[in-house]
């Protein structure tokens, strides 16, 4: 399932580059927040909820996609630059091939992500497994030029080509999260019915991706014996060396994997001891997870939301937890809370800086070298140019 129905842009603050020219402003929209806060008309929940789009009346869904960064704070300028791009390089309405998992490889500049597992559009579930895919970043930067304005209001570039990682012996079943270790690719499987279990699996970064004996490998597949439910997302963390990753139990809800034999919970692992251990607990849906930069602080998406009965009292929510030195979760407290329109960038106190709007769920993002985000919006895959340089966990 998505990390949050909002992808949160939390690792850009640090490595900024400020703005030279405000008066080029071709994708920019000032989201006029304050004339907002008293409506002539609110309508009830029945509605207008969780699932609508909220824009000033005067301003349609296609002039937003049109210019799609909008601005909610003055700082969120120094993040985006005077010229920002949003451009669609891969689309196809019958394929949810962008949904999760998205590693970013710098020595191949390339760019790895997975369908949507457990739904009919990604074309996975219970029999039959998503896709990994590969892209070419250079391809994919050289369609930017030739983008043209569609009806939606999206610009779009072209369609960059996919290139299909192979699921060696069932070892890649339902991809849901990713990233970079020690050199390879880390990917969280959520596991195919009862005999195919959630895992970690480590794949070779390069082409036919399991080059050596013994790649792509299987890292961990259980909790001192005991299946996981249906392994999500996973972050690294620098400082400890660790895996941390989140366990919910979508894949029973989405009906590919068995009940659930554990509560939703975010464990931490370390290969060179082995030691599994859970750092936190008490979520409807644990889903996405990252850190900040200094390493200091961790993010954990609740989507306890993104249910089939998508009950609104349910959390889409950020939780924010102190890591200490041995890495140790504490002092929980809410973060922000999401709605699912795009990309939502917040500064390190909580406050929405701006979004790279989409008019649709981000299912997740990735930085794709310094300046490109690379935007995973299951049947699109965007790429927005921004000044802000990325977060350089590639190079660990």
């Amino acid at each position: 399932m998505i990390a949050i129905p909002v992808a949160v842009l939390l690792a850009c603050l640090p490595y900024l580059t400020r703005a030279t020219n405000a008066n080029n402003r071709s994708q920019i929209y000032e989201f006029p927040l304050k004339s907002t806060n008293v409506l002539a008309v609110v309508p009830p929940p029945l509605v207008f909820n969780y699932s609508s789009i909220f824009l000033p009346e005067s301003v349609t869904l296609v002039a937003a996609k049109t210019t799609p960064f909008h601005v909610y704070h003055p700082d969120f300028y120094r993040i985006i630059g005077p010229s920002p791009r949003l451009t669609v390089v891969w689309s196809n309405d019958e394929y949810a091939a962008a949904h999760e998992a998205p590693v970013y490889h710098q020595p191949s500049n390339a760019l790895f992500f997975a369908a949507n597992a457990g739904a009919p559009l990604g074309r996975s579930g219970l029999n039959q497994s998503n896709v990994v895919w590969r892209m070419d970043i250079g391809q994919a930067v050289s369609l930017v030029g030739n983008a043209t304005l569609n009806a939606e209001g999206d610009y779009v570039g072209g369609n960059v080509t996919l290139q299909a990682v192979l699921n060696t012996d069932h070892q890649l079943e339902n991809v849901n999260g990713g990233t970079n270790y020690r050199g390879n690719l880390v990917f969280m499987t959520e596991g195919r019915g009862d005999s195919l279990p959630s895992g970690i699996t480590v794949v070779n970064p390069v082409k036919p991706y399991n080059a050596t004996a013994l790649l792509p490998l299987v890292i961990l597949n259980n909790f001192f014996g005991r299946q996981f439910n249906s392994l999500n997302d996973v972050a690294y963390h620098r400082k400890s060396g660790d895996l941390f990753f989140t366990d919910p139990t979508y894949g029973f809800t989405q009906d590919f994997r068995p009940s659930p034999g554990f509560p939703n919970q975010v464990y931490r692992f370390n290969e060179d001891s082995g030691l599994v251990s859970i750092v936190a607990d008490g979520f409807s849906m644990p889903n996405g997870i990252c850190f900040s930069p200094d390493q200091r602080t961790a993010y954990v998406a609740d989507t306890g939301l993104v249910m089939k009965d998508r009950d609104p009292t349910r959390p889409a929510t950020i939780y924010a937890f102190d890591v200490s030195e041995g890495g140790i979760f504490c002092n929980r407290r809410t973060f922000a809370f999401g709605i699912g329109d795009g990309i939502a960038v917040y500064n390190p106190q909580g406050v929405l800086l701006g979004k790279i709007f989409t008019g649709t769920g981000a299912a997740n993002f990735i930085w794709g070298g310094d300046g490109k985000i690379f935007i995973m919006a299951e049947t699109k895959v965007y790429l927005a140019e921004i000044s802000a340089k990325g977060d350089p966990i590639w190079n660990d």
